[in-house]
């Protein structure tokens, strides 16, 4: 229950007491060790601490990515992307890890690490600032298709941002899917009438799908 609520605190004094009557149990030393790292106590301590409870115990999740946090916090850094990724493994729904991974992945520049754990993150849980990071590195790493897609679920929670028309208008562009390209353009536009490089680009995408005479009469509207 204690766990449940968070307090970290008051479990470590109750396991203490545990540890005086019952030296042995492991259950109170795994926890000790996990509300430590919560506590965030001086890694010399947390470090060891998970380390000991991995050698005891079997493969767990949970101390895998503990340890990883440690080593973040202790300036570690180039040691934790192995126990985040080995947490995944274990438990593939374990969305702390992936959310570990991606920020270390950010750090070393790692795309195809990170793309693969954002999808992940996302598959389990629903962040909207997560899911913007993803469409943004999908953008820019020419994944177009997928950018649209990502977009698609999205867009009816914020049909008003300006951006990320923008990147979709820009997706269906590099695409040549000439009509939505267009249809999405004219939106961006309406919300940005002095843009020259969305004007520029609904021209494009006109004469290039075929409506050579409306971009014109765009130009002259201009």
């Amino acid at each position: 229950l204690l766990w449940i609520k968070q307090d970290y605190k008051s479990m470590i004094v109750e396991l203490k007491k545990i540890a005086v009557s019952d030296p042995e149990n492991k259950l109170s030393s795994y926890y000790n060790a996990l509300c430590m790292c919560k506590l965030e106590y001086d890694t010399k301590i947390t470090i060891p601490a998970i380390q000991e409870e991995i050698r005891k115990n079997e493969p767990d999740c949970y101390l895998f990515n503990a340890l990883g946090e440690q080593y973040i916090r202790g300036g570690l850094k180039d040691f934790a992307e192995k126990w985040f990724s080995k947490a995944v493994i274990i438990n593939q729904d374990y969305k702390d890890a992936y959310y570990n991974l991606i920020e270390i992945y950010k750090e070393t520049g790692n795309n195809q690490g990170i793309l693969e754990a954002y999808k992940n993150f996302l598959r389990i849980k629903f962040d909207l600032v997560k899911n913007i990071e993803y469409i943004q590195l999908l953008y820019r790493l020419k994944y177009y298709s997928e950018t649209i897609i990502e977009i698609q679920k999205i867009l009816p929670s914020l049909p008003e941002n300006y951006k990320l028309l923008r990147i979709l208008a820009n997706s269906y562009r590099f695409m040549k899917n000439w009509d939505n390209a267009i249809m999405i353009y004219r939106q961006v536009l309406v919300k940005d009438p002095d843009s020259e490089i969305v004007l520029q680009s609904l021209v494009y995408c006109l004469d290039q799908g075929g409506r050579i005479l409306s971009a014109i009469e765009l130009l002259d509207g201009a």
